[in-house]
């Protein structure tokens, strides 16, 4: 199976930039900011809020291409091991812990969500591929896909996409969420909001042209997602989130929905563009790095939160320590990925298996698609 090597390298940078995401937004409940640095920074995060609604419709895509080619047996088996096994793992080591540090160290725990942590992400994943084992038996799916290409080829397909993904948000709000703290019932409005970049991803898939119909547009999509930037910081109600979860009915808050709408599709889209541009040659670095990128995902808010306690001491300026954080963070994780993870049983389960050699060096080419939580 070819390698697509933009899609893999956006889908591993995505979930990358959303370890950054939660470097930034932990870092107030451990030490606080001051109100110019908070006001600051949201606007790097609001710009970022591409990186979850694109690695939900990589997965869409991925998802749909492996169950058409595998089957549903393999397909489910393979989710399980990939998804499952390392959701269970995390749920009873990574997760307990990370809650032990936040109790114990936290000067502010309610900034973190209940439950799960930051685990709810693989855990929508796998309720998503669900969906999947359906979408070819429902009717009129041929239908749906020649009008989605129709719609890719014109120049109202971001607004239209923005248009339709706030109406099924504003929908999902109508159902009554369950508590908080009940993770495990997902919550209306993000399968709403997240499902349908999915469900994108899924129809684009068996559509002809696929994934190169995606952002043919790069100049008006990129101007659409920088002006969209703007409303969807300054109108923003609630906690800095990457879903419209704190979704308030009011005037602002329509269009502070509307704003994210536009913004998850048009940056979306010209991340796709420019991906395909610069980013579809096999490199080995790139390859190893959306290798590694599960694990650093699964692995990285303990460690990310004490790194954030050791330095904090030290009294550096922020845009200082926070990338002292970083630097450390990918550091450790890279090298735990390689000496004790890559070619471990650990590594088969998160990426199936990797020939010996060392970080990027060239090697042959295994001819599969990437099978990483995305995959």
């Amino acid at each position: 199976m070819h390698r697509l090597n933009y899609l893999d390298a956006l889908r591993s940078g995505a979930m990358l930039v959303v370890v950054l995401w939660h470097v930034t937004g932990s870092w107030p409940a451990v030490q606080p900011l001051g109100p110019t640095t908070m006001s600051v920074i949201q606007w790097p995060m609001g710009l970022s809020r591409w990186s979850l609604v694109l690695f939900f419709m990589m997965a869409g895509y991925f998802g749909a291409l492996l169950h058409a080619r595998w089957g549903t047996a393999r397909f489910v088996r393979d989710r399980l091991l990939r998804i499952g096994v390392p959701l269970l793992v995390g749920l009873v080591t990574i997760v307990p812990l990370t809650w032990l540090i936040i109790h114990r160290w936290s000067a502010n725990a309610a900034l973190f969500p209940e439950g799960a942590l930051h685990l709810w992400f693989i855990y929508y994943v796998l309720l998503f591929y669900a969906a999947v084992l359906a979408l070819p038996h429902l009717p009129g799916m041929a239908w749906l896909r020649r009008r989605l290409v129709t719609l890719l080829r014109s120049a109202v397909a971001v607004p239209v996409l923005a248009a339709i993904t706030m109406a099924l948000v504003l929908a999902a709000g109508l159902l009554p969420p369950a508590p908080a703290a009940v993770w495990a019932i997902p919550h209306p409005t993000l399968v709403a909001y997240y499902g349908a970049f999915f469900a994108f991803g899924a129809l684009v898939q068996g559509s002809s042209g696929g994934m190169d119909l995606v952002g043919r547009r790069l100049g008006p999509n990129a101007a659409l997602a920088l002006a969209a930037l703007v409303p969807a910081v300054l109108l923003r109600t609630g906690p800095l989130a990457a879903g419209p979860v704190w979704l308030v009915p009011t005037a602002r808050g329509y269009l502070a929905l509307a704003a994210l709408c536009l913004l998850a599709w048009a940056s979306t889209f010209t991340l796709c563009n420019l991906g395909r541009r610069w980013l579809a040659a096999d490199r080995p670095a790139l390859r190893y790095v959306a290798d590694s990128s599960y694990w650093i995902y699964l692995m990285h808010l303990p460690l990310a939160l004490v790194l954030i306690l050791l330095i904090a001491p030290l009294g550096l300026p922020f845009p200082v320590a926070w990338l002292l954080v970083a630097a450390l963070l990918f550091s450790i994780l890279l090298g735990l990925y390689e000496l004790v993870v890559r070619h471990s049983v650990v590594g088969k389960v998160l990426n199936g298996p990797r020939a010996p050699r060392g970080w990027g060096r060239r090697r042959p080419g295994n001819g599969r698609v990437p099978e990483g939580a995305s995959g």
